[in-house]
């Protein structure tokens, strides 16, 4: 895994949902298969609702079926979260990820393992 939090903007150019939902599953799937990593995905904020919404709820489905280890919503992102010092301690790195500790709501950072064969 190289030593990053990847970025991917799933609300750029004003993408609709559908095809922001695909993007997302594409993106996780695709990130399986080649041995997993950290991820940053972009919904918008608050104000970007329906988009927000649906990505936060299919995140919390993958989670369900396994498909991610785990996710931490921007806005809890930071030191005082459990689920972030989990995931320092695992990837150090990710402490120093500019969002980090700073609470913002538009985007959900995803923990994605490598596929099992």
């Amino acid at each position: 895994m190289i030593e990053k939090v990847y970025q991917i903007n799933l609300a750029a150019a004003g993408a609709s949902v559908r095809s922001a939902l695909r993007q997302l599953e594409y993106m996780i799937a695709s990130i399986r298969a080649v041995g997993g990593a950290v991820v940053k995905f972009y919904h918008g904020g608050e104000d970007s609702g329906e988009l927000r919404t649906a990505v936060r709820r299919r995140i919390r489905r993958f989670k369900n079926n396994g498909e991610i280890a785990f996710f931490i919503p921007g806005e809890q992102f930071g030191p005082s979260d459990a689920t972030s010092a989990y995931l320092v301690e695992k990837y150090p790195f990710v402490a120093r990820d500019p969002e980090y500790g700073r609470g913002e709501d538009d985007y959900v950072v995803v923990c994605i393992p490598q596929q099992v064969p």
